[in-house]
């Protein structure tokens, strides 16, 4: 298991792996409730590369959500278009 950070945490056994949440965007409190939130994809890639995805290490079988506050579900799909996971929720 690898705590990627917040609510992300990356399982694998033998090169297979699930991500949860999928969350690397963090957002300032003023732009939280001043501001549109969107996915900060320089932030996701970086963090995706720091792992080993995509193309990498091991092979990400899912992108799994907890649930649908921003904080965990908002990188997902972004996750799941670059690694090429499924998208679980």
């Amino acid at each position: 298991m690898t705590f990627l950070g917040l609510s992300t945490v990356l399982v694998g056994y033998c090169k297979t792996e699930l991500m949860t949440d999928g969350f690397f965007s963090r957002l300032g409190k003023l732009q939280i409730f001043l501001s549109q939130v969107e996915p900060d994809m320089r932030v996701i890639t970086r963090g995706l590369q720091r792992v080993g995805f995509p193309g990498g290490v091991g092979h990400l079988v899912a992108v799994i959500t907890v649930h649908s506050h921003y904080d965990h579900a908002m990188d997902a799909p972004e996750v799941s278009r670059l690694t090429g996971a499924p998208l679980l929720g």
